[in-house]
């Protein structure tokens, strides 16, 4: 068998081409580490302050906890304000991410998960109950409870109860969701 002869000087335009190319990919980041980086505290405080704005009226028993950004991490310093917001297709829940951006002169996004917990009354049952149940103010008492989410998320009053049926067995003191229990 024959050897098929090979162009010697393909493999280092080949390899320049690829040298080259991830070059170009680096540059952007290359760039932030040499000039001032976003400080990272910043990037944690929009996402905070975003989500605290989505808090409906009254929330002041509902915490709001950025969880910790990579400390390594550096982003080129935005010119101009941070903006944060909300993945397309997502809403605010216990356990979110929010998308902050520098739509400065230089270009960057990071999504940061944040977690949202409140301590608010919500109706628990009293006893188990069985699928396909129709409660009552005679089946749920009302507790003092740090939930995750916000207070949208649960049922705070027994006149929320009304036409409302069970969809599967739910345990003693459970807390009763606007969307998980019922059907």
């Amino acid at each position: 068998m024959t050897p098929i002869p090979t162009d010697d000087r393909r493999a280092p335009r080949g390899f320049l081409a690829a040298a080259a190319a991830l070059l170009a990919m680096a540059l952007p980041t290359l760039g932030a580490a040499a000039g001032p980086a976003q400080a990272v505290a910043d990037i944690e405080a929009a996402a905070h302050s975003y989500v605290e704005s989505l808090l409906p009226p009254g929330s002041a028993q509902t915490q709001v906890t950025v969880l910790p950004i990579d400390r390594r991490l550096r982003l080129a310093q935005c010119g101009s304000a941070l903006q944060a917001r909300l993945p397309v297709g997502t809403s605010l829940t216990a356990r979110a991410t929010v998308a902050v951006s520098c739509a400065g002169p230089t270009h960057w996004s990071i999504y940061v998960p944040v977690v949202v917990e409140s301590r608010i009354r919500v109706l628990v049952l009293r006893h188990a109950v069985a699928r396909d149940t129709r409660l009552t103010a005679a089946d749920v008492t009302v507790e003092t409870r740090q939930t995750a989410g916000t207070a949208t998320a649960y049922l705070v009053s027994v006149a929320e109860l009304a036409g409302r049926t069970v969809r599967r067995p739910l345990a003693i003191e459970r807390d009763l969701g606007r969307h998980r229990s019922f059907g």
